[in-house]
């Protein structure tokens, strides 16, 4: 590796922005190839990236990125985020509520420490299938948007204990759904439940259910109905 591309890395994790603004200068002109295979990203790409953390978390850019493990960036009319994002590896939550997505960010999908991702109060339409990449994950909030649907690898992200999908018009739930041992808190409010699956009653550390808001037809197995797991308290 040249010299003065090692000094350019060393810019860049210096946690100082001016800095990592010169870092970037000089391998846009110089070393923008070598650039991108150390670092996963072009220069043009890590540039929007530190913009956008300029924005929206200045704070963070006083240190590492790679240091970084909380953004909390609620109510900020955020509406899509960098392409680079995945470069703060050590981010552990995440938290976008009450901004104006209107698609789940792929780019979360591939921050691999991530624990709690609140993204409620948006207006996003779909989950996409790699989040079941997400196997740290702990906390799920993403109520009040547009969903109608969940994907199947909802069900691979096997630490997940707390999921809120309430205020919205979600039809089923994954069928599989009784992988998800570790789950404690289910919040259904207010969706087009048609049917609840037989692998709810699967969970052994599930509270109880509320379903309010819901149809009143909302066919329950015979398997559940008798369960403390159904409640029809307002909640």
């Amino acid at each position: 590796m040249p010299q003065h591309f090692s000094k350019i890395l060393a810019l860049l994790h210096s946690g100082q922005v001016d800095n990592i603004y010169l870092a970037l200068s000089l391998a846009h002109h110089h070393y923008a190839a070598l650039f991108e295979e150390q670092v996963g990203y072009s220069p043009a790409s890590f540039r929007n990236l530190v913009d956008w953390l300029a924005a929206y978390a200045p704070d963070t850019l006083h240190r590492p990125l790679y240091e970084v493990d909380m953004l909390f960036l609620n109510s900020r009319n955020i509406q899509e985020l960098p392409e680079a994002l995945p470069y703060l590896s050590n981010l552990q939550i995440l938290s976008l509520d009450q901004n104006t997505l209107t698609h789940f960010p792929i780019q979360i999908t591939a921050l691999p420490k991530l624990r709690a991702l609140y993204l409620s109060n948006n207006q996003i339409n779909a989950i996409p299938q790699a989040l079941g990449q997400l196997r740290q994950l702990k906390m799920l909030h993403i109520s009040h948007n547009r969903l109608v649907s969940l994907p199947e690898s909802l069900t691979q992200l096997s630490a997940l204990e707390v999921l809120n999908i309430s205020h919205n018009a979600i039809k089923q739930l994954p069928q599989s759904i009784g992988r998800l041992q570790r789950l404690r808190s289910l919040q259904l409010t207010y969706n087009q439940l048609e049917a609840l699956p037989e692998g709810l009653g699967m969970l052994p550390l599930l509270n109880p259910l509320c379903l309010y808001g819901n149809p009143t037809e909302l066919f329950i197995p015979p398997s559940l109905r008798d369960t403390p797991l159904l409640s029809q308290r307002r909640c």
